[in-house]
Formats: C-alpha cells, structure tokens, sequence
C-alpha cells in the first residue's frame, strides 16, 4: 500500500532519484543498475518511500530488478551506460515536445542530445505537450520515423511510449508548432 505522501515531497524525492539513477557515477555501465540499498542510503530514504516513488511516477521512469534489489531510471542517462536496449521500429510519426526558443536552433541542426545519451521522442501529441511545457511554452514536432527508419536510423523503445534515436535532423521533422 501506497504512504500517503504530499504531491510535492514526492515529486522532490522522483527527481532525486531520477537525478542519482540518471547522472552520476554510481550506476553500472552495463544495465544502468543500482542496489536499492545504495540508492536508499545515498537520499535517506525507506525501501518503501524508494517504492513509493516507483509504484507513483506516471512517466515510467524506473524499473526494479526480477529480484528487486536494484533499480534503474529506463532513460534520460547523460553518463555512458548500455543500457540493453534492442532495435526496434517505431510507428511511423512520433512527436517531440520543446519550447519556441528552440525552434531556430533545431531548424538548423535538427534535435541533437546535447548531455544526454539520447533524443527522447514520444507516440502521443499529448505526452510531447507535457515535456514541451516544462521548457515553457511547448510547441511540438512531428517526426518522420518511417523516413528515418529507411535511411539508417535506430530506434530503441525503453517503454511503451518514449522511443530513443541518437538524433534526428532536420529535414526528418515534418512540421511544428504550437500545442494548440
């Protein structure tokens, strides 16, 4: 059963973990993992507020071991990991979600993963909206997978609806714009 836990603490602790599990030194190079006992030591946490955090992120960030003695955040890594992932091939369009600032940058460079390991993309309008708006105001693009599946690019699908590329360019994103 789940601690009831102010929406705002348990928001602080997800980034902390998300924080440990995705950018430091702690984690293992191969598979990402951490153990429970390590992580929970390190934030001062319970194994029950550590799967707390787990059981409630609705992005589906972290996954525990079979044997759930470790864990690891499934993506957003700006340290080299091997994660494990297998090709696989997305739907035809996904779309990524950033803010107008942006836009000029990535109508030149295309979406790159600058720190991190890679681009994140989404299959819903709706969740590329969400991470837009944490840029501020979102605009979303629309990329053309089925292009970039034929010209070379890999996918990878940590969970149902986050897919992974090393990056997209330009001429892959078929349109943006605002979320409305």
């Amino acid at each position: 059963l789940l601690k009831v836990w102010p929406m705002s603490d348990i928001v602080r602790q997800s980034k902390r973990v998300a924080h440990r599990l995705r950018h430091t030194e702690i984690i293992d190079r191969c598979g990402g993992w951490v153990r429970c006992s390590v992580l929970i030591q390190l934030l001062g946490l319970t194994q029950e507020e550590l799967t707390d955090i787990v059981v409630s992120d609705s992005k589906g960030r972290f996954q525990f071991s079979d044997d759930s003695l470790s864990i690891r955040a499934l993506y957003g890594h700006s340290v080299e990991v091997d994660m494990g992932y297998e090709q696989a091939i997305p739907p035809m369009v996904l779309y990524h979600g950033t803010a107008e600032r942006y836009l000029e940058a990535i109508s030149c460079e295309g979406l790159k993963s600058k720190s991190r390991n890679f681009v994140h993309l989404c299959e819903s309008f709706e969740m590329a909206t969400s991470v837009g708006e944490r840029h501020g105001e979102p605009y979303i693009l629309k990329i053309d997978t089925r292009a970039m599946v034929r010209d070379g690019y890999k996918f990878f699908n940590p969970k149902h609806d986050v897919w992974l590329t090393e990056c997209v360019p330009s001429e892959y994103i078929l349109n943006c714009g605002p979320k409305k």
